[in-house]
């Protein structure tokens, strides 16, 4: 479940997925490829080692629009 200040749940978050990938790849001592799947779909995040930089894959989608008007005050 991800829950995010200010708004709730919610169906993904793709700097927590990849936060989470990248510990686990620390913890293991090394990279590779991990998946992480949230309700609202998968994210592949790769790295050649734990310490070097992540790739992110994944779709996006529009879940949510809509319209807001800002008042002079």
């Amino acid at each position: 479940r991800i829950w995010e200040r200010g708004v709730g749940e919610t169906f993904g978050c793709g700097s927590g997925a990849t936060a989470a990938a990248a510990d686990r790849m620390r913890r293991d001592g090394r990279g590779g490829t991990i998946v992480v799947r949230m309700p609202g779909g998968s994210l592949t995040v790769s790295a050649e080692a734990w310490d070097a930089p992540l790739t992110v894959v994944g779709e996006a989608r529009t879940v949510f629009r809509g319209d807001y008007r800002v008042r002079s005050l």
